[in-house]
């Protein structure tokens, strides 16, 4: 066993030297729950209430509630760094603004914010340097709700491939 980890660590330098890039993959990076079409289809604006909201897509990522702060929860990771929670700290009239031109909006709105990311990386080694690169996908959706009614309202949905 000695010898083989000597040979693996022999070439594994050898190649460095070279400056052949050595690729190492990564595990996934996830944050949320994925959000499918057909779910998104369901909720109609004017109809489904905010119970049948979360039966379908379950808890929300964050609720926005209008001159608040909303903390949005991320995980990241690095090749050369840990994987570590960090939160994003959003203005919530950002999320409002998406609904401003189409809705009157008052106290009792809330926007119920759902939140996918996936993301794959590999590492490259050569020489003394270390490169990475990968794709994201990222599925984003904000549901307006009023909270005195119990009704959605609207949303928008972005996915990203």
């Amino acid at each position: 066993m000695k010898r083989i980890c000597q040979w693996v660590f022999f070439l594994f330098t050898f190649l460095c030297l070279l400056g052949c890039p050595i690729p190492v993959p990564m595990g996934p990076l996830r944050t949320g729950e994925p959000i499918r079409d057909k779910q998104v289809i369901m909720v109609e604006p004017g109809k489904t209430t905010k119970k049948e909201l979360l039966e379908l897509l379950g808890a929300p990522m964050a609720i926005a509630v209008r001159d608040e702060i909303t903390v949005i929860p991320s995980v990241t990771g690095s090749l050369v760094g840990p994987l570590s929670r960090g939160y994003y700290k959003i203005n919530s009239d950002t999320f409002f603004e998406l609904f401003s031109a189409d809705h009157e909006l008052s106290e009792y709105h809330r926007v119920y914010y759902y939140r996918y990311v996936a993301a794959k990386k590999t590492g490259y080694f050569a020489l003394f340097a270390v490169y990475e690169s990968g794709k994201t996908m990222t599925d984003n959706l904000w549901v307006l709700v009023n909270e005195r009614t119990g009704i959605v309202e609207d949303y928008v949905f972005r996915k990203q491939d």
